[in-house]
């Protein structure tokens, strides 16, 4: 299987608007399109169960995005459901300072490491999330694992 170059420069991004407010319980509900969610700051343990900090919703952000994008190179390629894709991302944050370093993983199953390596990078040039992040001059560090 080859993987030809793609861009997505043809699909223009709507303005993005998400709602924010606070209740009485120490969470912030976030209205997003047709989603709602909440956030809670954990900043001692973001492991407690209940819901995500505003530092995990960030990030999620981030693998949400790729995940798409993984998703809509695939579907042009005619690829889609034949591999798998998992991202994983560790933010490092300073009070203040915002995101200082950032750690993400891509795994890759049914594809080789040049199909996975030619996927991964059309994504880090398309993804607006990674793109934004890139471009503050956070530290990024990634790897790349094919099963």
């Amino acid at each position: 299987m080859v993987i030809h170059e793609l861009k997505l420069t043809e699909i223009k991004i709507p303005l993005t608007h998400v709602e924010g407010e606070s209740d009485s319980f120490g969470k912030a509900k976030i209205t997003a399109g047709q989603s709602v969610f909440y956030v809670k700051e954990n900043i001692m343990s973001s492991a407690k169960p209940g819901y995500p900090s505003p530092l995990e919703a960030f990030l999620s952000g981030l693998v949400g995005c790729e995940i798409i994008m993984f998703q809509m190179f695939a579907s042009q390629l005619d690829l889609l459901g034949k591999f798998s894709m998992k991202v994983e991302a560790d933010g490092e944050f300073e009070m203040g300072e915002g995101l200082k370093k950032l750690n993400i993983k891509y795994i890759f199953r049914g594809l080789s490491l040049d199909e996975a390596r030619a996927l991964l990078e059309m994504v880090k040039q398309s993804c607006p999330v990674y793109s934004t992040i890139k471009k503050s001059g956070v530290v990024i560090e990634e790897s790349l694992v094919v099963e």
